[in-house]
């Protein structure tokens, strides 16, 4: 959805507007002197616009939001990848497989900490490239949680 807002309250209210551009995915149209000047829109948006992600990435973001990964922290995520990388050098493929699967009754961080150690070998195990369009696959990624 587009609104037009004046530039002398996308001014006043700029930290609004970018609260709506962000969270509503809303997009508005700052008008100087009665022209058209400039757009705000999210980054999610302005992403999608400028490069938008392969099929193959759109399903890892929906998978993961479908399986609560998207609530995990940058920092969260790439100390996982760091453990997934590390064991992987140690363990043959037998052992690594069997990292995958955890036991049923796993605490609540441990069930997420296994699925976002499962996607991140799902991710590395891809090795699609490291750029799209320009843009960092782990900015891509870190984007799709949101």
């Amino acid at each position: 959805m587009d609104r037009r807002i004046d530039a002398h309250i996308a001014r006043t209210q700029f930290g609004q507007i970018m609260d709506l551009a962000t969270k509503n995915n809303e997009r508005f149209i700052v008008d100087r002197r009665g022209e058209p000047a400039v757009v705000i829109i999210s980054v999610r948006d302005f992403i999608r616009m400028a490069a938008p992600p392969p099929d193959w990435l759109q399903k890892a973001w929906s998978g993961a939001k479908r399986r609560g990964l998207d609530a995990l922290a940058p920092a969260e995520t790439d100390a996982e990848i760091a453990a997934h990388r590390r064991g992987k050098k140690s363990a043959g493929p037998d052992e690594s497989a069997r990292e995958r699967t955890e036991p049923a009754e796993a605490a609540p961080d441990d069930a997420r900490r296994a699925k976002a150690r499962n996607a991140a070998a799902n991710i590395i195990a891809r090795r699609k490239g490291v750029t799209l369009g320009g843009l960092k696959i782990k900015d891509l990624i870190n984007e799709g949680r949101r």
